[in-house]
C-alpha cells in the first residue's frame, strides 16, 4: 500500500524520510520505503526505545540508515526530508498534528495512515502548507488491490474500491488507523 501511494510523487533514490511511530504500520512503511529505493530514515516516537529497536531492525532487514529521534523533535527532523509517513493514531481524535504547518514545505510528500471521512488535522497542515497529501484511504485502497492482483490475478477498478472506503467511512462517521 505504501509503494502503491508515494511510487507516483517520489524518485525514492534522492529521498529521505520521516516516518512517525514506531509500531506496526511504522515498520511496514520502513520496509515499502526501503523497496523504493529510500536509504536514509528518521524514526521520531514517544517511547525511545522501541524506536531504537525498529531502527536496528530496519537497517538489518531493509537497509535503511536509521536515526531517531524523539516526536517532539519530529519538526526538526521534517526540515531533512522529503517524505513524511504518520504511523501513529495522531489524528484520530482531531487533535494536534505531529508535524505542523511551519514544519512543512511544497516539496514535501506527506502520508497520513489514518484513515478518515474528515481532514484530520496533518491533512490541514500538508494542504496549508502547500505539501503533497495522501491519506490513509488511498494506502489501504492500494493495499487492497494488491491483495486482490496476487490472489485472483486481475486488476482492480482503484476508483471504485476508494468510492466504497470512502462511503462506509462517511456512513459510519469515523476515523480509523
Amino acid at each position: 500500500g505504501v509503494v502503491g501511494c508515494l511510487y507516483s510523487y517520489v524518485s525514492g533514490q534522492a529521498c529521505k524520510a520521516l516516518v512517525l511511530g514506531a509500531g506496526g504500520s511504522a515498520a511496514a512503511a520502513l520496509y515499502a520505503l526501503g523497496k523504493m529505493g529510500v536509504r536514509r530514515a528518521y524514526i521520531a516516537n514517544r517511547t525511545i526505545g522501541r524506536a531504537e529497536r525498529l531502527a536496528e531492525r530496519a537497517g538489518r532487514l531493509f537497509g535503511l540508515s536509521c536515526e531517531v529521534v524523539e516526536l517532539g523533535r519530529a519538526p526538526e527532523a521534517a526540515s531533512r526530508v522529503e517524505i513524511i509517513v504518520n504511523a501513529t493514531p495522531l489524528g484520530l481524535t482531531y487533535s494536534e498534528a505531529p508535524i505542523g504547518e511551519k514544519d512543512l514545505t511544497p516539496s514535501h510528500v506527506v502520508l497520513d495512515m489514518v484513515y478518515s471521512h474528515r481532514p484530520t488535522p496533518l491533512r490541514l497542515a500538508a494542504e496549508a502548507a502547500g505539501a503533497t497529501y495522501v491519506d490513509g484511504v488511498r494506502m489501504l485502497v492500494e493495499q487492497g488491490a494488491a491483495s486482490v492482483r496476487i490472489l485472483l490475478g486481475i486488476e482492480p477498478d482503484k476508483r471504485v474500491m476508494e468510492g466504497a472506503v470512502r462511503s462506509w467511512l462517511r456512513r459510519r462517521g469515523e476515523t480509523w488507523s
